[in-house]
This record gives structure tokens, C-alpha cells and sequence, in this order.
């Protein structure tokens, strides 16, 4: 029987974290030869297991599988081209008269 070691545990701030490191790999593609993950070797992988009981998928699990599966070919660069618009709005938590706002 293995030893038990240290696991990381991921919530969804992780998984947040996770998917925008993914996100940001493929915006810079063009540019990126080989991305390594530490996360899927480690102990700190998606999948979690006891000795001798269940396993299970962590949030970030599906993040790694969906990026595995379509994180492949071609990337293609979104760009918006719209008009812009002036806009008032309240604020109701005061952040824009205090100066923690834009300008």
C-alpha cells in the first residue's frame, strides 16, 4: 500500500484560474511551441482516488479534457469591430464618486 502524500484539492476559482491559462495558450498559439502541465503527472492531477476505494473527476478535470480534445488545429483570432457608444449608469456602491473608478 502507497503512502498517502500531498493532493491538491481545486475549487471553481481554481478551475476559473485554469481555463483562462488555457485560454491565453491558445490566443497565443502562433507563438507557443509545447505547453507542459505539471498538473497531469503530480499530485496535484484533476483526478483524485483513495486506496482500495472510488475516484473522481476534480473541477478542473473537465477543463483538461475539453482542452485536450479541441485545443488542436487551427486558432483563429477573433476580432470586434463595432461602434462604441457613450453611456451614464448609477452606481450604487459609490465606486466611481469615492475615485476607485475609470476617470
Amino acid at each position: 500500500m502507497a503512502p498517502e502524500i500531498l493532493e491538491e484539492v481545486y475549487n471553481v476559482e481554481d478551475a476559473l484560474a485554469f481555463g483562462g491559462a488555457c485560454i491565453s495558450l491558445l490566443n497565443h498559439a502562433d507563438r507557443v511551441r509545447a505547453g507542459c502541465l505539471a498538473q497531469l503527472v503530480n499530485a496535484i492531477a484533476p483526478i483524485m482516488a483513495e486506496t482500495g476505494g472510488p475516484a473522481w473527476r476534480q473541477t478542473i478535470f473537465v477543463l483538461f479534457a475539453h482542452f485536450s480534445d479541441f485545443g488542436r488545429g487551427r486558432v483563429l483570432q477573433a476580432q470586434v469591430d463595432s461602434p462604441t457608444y457613450a453611456a451614464n449608469y448609477f452606481d450604487p456602491g459609490g465606486a466611481l464618486s469615492q475615485g476607485l473608478g475609470g476617470a
